[in-house]
């Protein structure tokens, strides 16, 4: 899912709760508003971004 959340463009994808806690270490994450306690996390998307990354992201998101 692509959000903006408080003028910040994101990229949201679900991780699951037990793997959460390791993207949230990395400060371009973090926990999606609303949705957060289910295991989604937020990419900042204003940044360089990296799509091979996005692309295992959202191939992993889809499995959930």
């Amino acid at each position: 899912m692509l959000e903006t959340y408080k003028g910040e463009l994101s990229i949201c994808v679900k991780v699951g709760k037990t793997m959460q806690p390791v993207f949230l270490q990395d400060s371009r994450f973090y926990r999606t508003p609303y949705v957060g306690q289910h295991g989604w996390v937020s990419l900042r998307a204003n940044t360089k971004l990296d799509w091979k990354e996005i692309a295992g992201l959202l191939q992993g998101s889809t499995s959930w």
